[in-house]
C-alpha cells in the first residue's frame, strides 16, 4: 500500500513505518532555542502575554509586539532604566511612569 507522505514524496507503510504521517504520533520537537545573553543589563525579564514588564509589583507596559520576549532592563540614572530587545534600546521608564518611553532612532538623519 502506498500512501502521499507530508513531506511530499510516497511512502509504503511496510517501508516507512517511523513516518509521523503513518503513526498517527506528532513528529519530535527539536530542543528550544537558548534565551539570549544581555551581559550589559542588571537583569533580564520577560515580557507578559499582554505587553507588560513586571517587576515585583510593578507592571510596565512596554507593547504586545514583545510578548513571550525576553528583554534586558538596566539602570541607567537613578531610578531611570533603559529596556533592550537584543542590541537594540527600545526606550526609558521611571520610578513614576508606568510606561516605556521611546529612546532616540539612532537612524533618524541628522538635522543640519
Amino acid at each position: 500500500m502506498v500512501l502521499p507522505c507530508e513531506s511530499g514524496s510516497t511512502c509504503s507503510k511496510t517501508v516507512c513505518v517511523a513516518c509521523s504521517c503513518l503513526s498517527g504520533r506528532p513528529p519530535p520537537r527539536s530542543a528550544p532555542p537558548p534565551e539570549p545573553e544581555n551581559p550589559f543589563h542588571d537583569k533580564t525579564v520577560r515580557v507578559t502575554h499582554c505587553g507588560r514588564i513586571c517587576i515585583g509589583r510593578r507592571k510596565i507596559n512596554l507593547s504586545k509586539v514583545f510578548a513571550g520576549q525576553i528583554v534586558g532592563i538596566r539602570e541607567v540614572d537613578d531610578q531611570i532604566w533603559l529596556v533592550s530587545f537584543l542590541e537594540y534600546d527600545l526606550g526609558f521608564f521611571d520610578r513614576d511612569e508606568g510606561r516605556v518611553e521611546p529612546a532616540p532612532n539612532p537612524f533618524a538623519p541628522e538635522k543640519l
